[in-house]
């Protein structure tokens, strides 16, 4: 099993899959990395 990453990016940028999350227009999981 292999989970569906759709967003990955610096936590600087966590406002953007926040968003995406939020709207529905993320499908998948997103990973913040911590940089």
């Amino acid at each position: 099993m292999r989970p569906s990453i759709t967003w990955r990016g610096s936590w600087r940028r966590a406002d953007e899959a926040i968003t995406a999350l939020r709207d529905g227009t993320l499908h998948g999981k997103a990973v913040v990395e911590v940089d």
